[in-house]
């Protein structure tokens, strides 16, 4: 009989919660950019992706998961990038048991686009679909096989169901924000909208909205380069360390370069030979651990994707377990407003090589 350790969390998301498929699309032998097949929703129909999952053939080449809602790709390509493949995926697979222990760091959370049905506009960031829902997946190499998107989330059959599950009728946001870390708060533009079968679309998470404009943040990153040893890596693009714009973890916003801020709650980390450890730096300031976040191939505490595990029955060992541990979130988020921030990383002094390490984060982002 097969051993599960505390906290293993078996199943997909029909059974583990009261979500209903919305979206099932499948593609064979995927090659560069495909776009596939769109799935309507009739007129008097509105829906909310909570989660996804993707079941990708074993040992294949990784690639990256974009959503397409109401046919825009969503903020434009950049906003949500999902880590996809059969080892760093950042979406649970279908088939595999999940990880969802909890460490003095912070528990490990099945994936969300945000919490549904909630009138917190900074929890709910689910994305809400009125007409049509697809996917994009892309691709650096042709993998052999087939590939499977699935969307989970609700469905709502007219204004009196959707009012049922928004008793509330809005989704509000604005007002003051406490960053825990700085002690100061966040100001922001005050925003109300009512939840109904003609806004939304302009809800968080929405592809219609209006400034500010709520999104959920999403983005993993791999390093391009080598490290230097003892010198602190920078996720960012205009450097070279990230090979595409959409991996860029270094975020510039002073209030010369843009308005809004982002909210980091959850972070990943699949650590490689040499690798010491982890920080996001806002303004110089390293978080949420000043002296690095362990990260090593023996100890890592924010590892993702799947980790292979020899357990123990007794003096018997019980092996051939793939196991998928879910991000892990942080105890306090991780808030950058008017300063820069940036993904880093450390070497123990002898250099992590190129192509090695992927980081992933995953927030809110809030653009006034």
């Amino acid at each position: 009989m097969a051993v599960v350790p505390p906290g293993l969390a078996p199943g997909t998301p029909k059974n583990r919660y009261d979500y209903v498929l919305l979206y099932s699309q499948s593609v064979d032998n995927p090659s560069g950019v495909v776009d596939l097949a769109s799935v309507e929703l009739e007129k008097d129909e509105r829906a909310e992706i909570v989660t996804c999952e993707v079941v990708w053939p074993s040992g294949q080449p990784e690639g990256k998961l974009i959503p397409i809602i109401d046919g825009d790709v969503y903020g434009g390509g950049a906003q949500i990038v999902l880590r996809v493949g059969w080892s760093s995926t950042i979406v649970p697979p279908t088939d595999n048991q999940i990880i969802t222990d909890s460490f003095p760091s912070g528990a490990r959370e099945f994936f969300m686009f945000g919490t549904p049905r909630s009138p917190d506009a900074l929890e709910n960031t689910t994305l809400k679909v009125k007409s049509k829902m697809a996917a994009r997946i892309v691709t650096d190499r042709a993998v052999t096989g087939t590939v499977t998107v699935r969307y989970w989330g609700y469905k709502y059959k007219g204004p009196e169901s959707l009012a049922a599950a928004y008793p509330f009728g809005n989704i509000t946001f604005g007002g003051s924000i406490y960053d825990p870390n700085t002690r100061r708060m966040i100001a922001s533009v005050y925003k109300s909208t009512p939840v109904t079968m003609d806004a939304w679309d302009t809800l968080p998470g929405g592809v219609k909205q209006d400034k500010p404009i709520i999104h959920p943040l999403i983005r993993y990153a791999i390093n391009s380069n080598a490290t230097t040893p003892n010198v602190p890596y920078d996720f960012r693009y205009a450097t070279g360390n990230v090979a595409t714009e959409d991996q860029d973890m270094y975020w510039d916003l002073t209030p010369e370069a843009k308005r809004g801020f982002i909210k980091i709650t959850h972070v990943g980390v699949r650590a490689a030979a040499n690798l010491k450890g982890w920080g996001i730096n806002v303004n110089g300031e390293l978080r949420p651990d000043p002296n690095w976040v362990p990260a090593t191939t023996t100890y890592n505490p924010y590892h993702f994707g799947y980790h292979y595990l020899s357990l123990m029955a007794g003096a018997t060992a019980v092996t051939g377990f793939d196991f998928w541990y879910p991000l892990r979130r942080l105890i306090e988020p991780i808030y950058i407003w008017r300063e820069i921030g940036r993904f880093q990383i450390i070497d123990n002094g002898t250099s992590v090589s190129a192509n090695a390490v992927t980081v992933v984060v995953r927030g809110v982002q809030v653009i006034e």
